[in-house]
């Protein structure tokens, strides 16, 4: 199914990618925002106030201290989630119309492998720098507050990758049929952005069928507010539709129709 060998080289080259450090290059300045511009006093138990470019208080944490954390980040991980599909758009059009991919097939690697390893090379290279992320956050607020220990970045960064795996097997699914970058970019981005609050909204309740395509983590409002159990029930659904498209994606790869190009020029 893959190819540990291939998987690992290849999440060198992603993270040496320039889609990849861009990402990174983007967290690294969050996290330098954070460095100098949170604050927070945590003595006996009990926050006394948190600044973040506004300061609140003690009384003002659970109202709008919340509220901003929450705004924060929501245009935090919706603009990680932009950057990420701009990342990974190219990746599958670049394998399919590149010259390495006769090299890669050449050396006996079956399709629906090269699919499988380049999937989950990508998840691993996200997996890696989100969670120095999450861990460089959780350590700043620990030291900064004082010894105030909190894995919340960390379930914030699980949440987005958690999405990213769902979302990224639809880009993997319209990255086979399409072949074309610019494409299967713009299907992503509306996906997420445009199409998916769409139908949550009551605008056309004609088409609130079309949502049960999408993996449940994709149109879920609030996600990380979820209770485990229910949150646990989202997260492995999700994983089903991921592993569902992906499958689908290699069927097609596999087609004649489909791979008729690549075998003409191997030949």
């Amino acid at each position: 199914m893959i190819n540990l060998a291939f998987i690992k080289n290849n999440v060198k080259n992603l993270l040496k990618s320039s889609g990849i450090v861009f990402v990174s290059a983007f967290l690294f300045f969050i996290i330098f925002l954070w460095v100098f511009k949170f604050d927070m006093s945590y003595k006996n138990g009990s926050i006394e106030y948190i600044e973040f470019f506004m300061k609140f208080e003690a009384g003002e944490i659970n109202t709008f201290g919340y509220n901003l954390l929450r705004d924060v980040v929501m245009m935090l991980g919706s603009t990680l989630l932009f950057l990420l599909i701009l990342q990974s758009s190219t990746l599958y059009p670049d394998l399919i119309n590149g010259s390495m991919v006769k090299l890669i097939l050449s050396r006996n690697i079956k399709r629906s492998e090269l699919i499988w390893s380049f999937y989950f090379s990508e998840l691993i290279a996200v997996f890696t720098i989100l969670m120095i992320f999450g861990t460089s956050i959780t350590l700043v607020i620990l030291i900064k507050s004082g010894g105030y220990v909190t894995i919340f970045p960390i379930y914030i960064c699980t949440i987005v990758f958690l999405i990213f795996v769902a979302l990224f097997s639809i880009i993997t699914l319209v990255s086979i049929i399409t072949k074309n970058t610019l494409i299967t970019t713009i299907l992503g981005i509306i996906s997420y952005f445009v199409l998916i609050p769409f139908l949550l909204s009551d605008v056309l309740s004609t088409i609130q069928f079309l949502k049960y395509i999408f993996p449940p983590v994709l149109i879920e409002r609030e996600l990380h507010l979820k209770q485990g159990g229910e949150f646990f029930s989202i997260a492995i659904v999700s994983l089903i539709y991921a592993y569902l498209y992906v499958k689908l994606a290699i069927y097609l790869f596999e087609m004649e129709i489909l791979t008729q190009p690549i075998k003409m020029e191997i030949n």
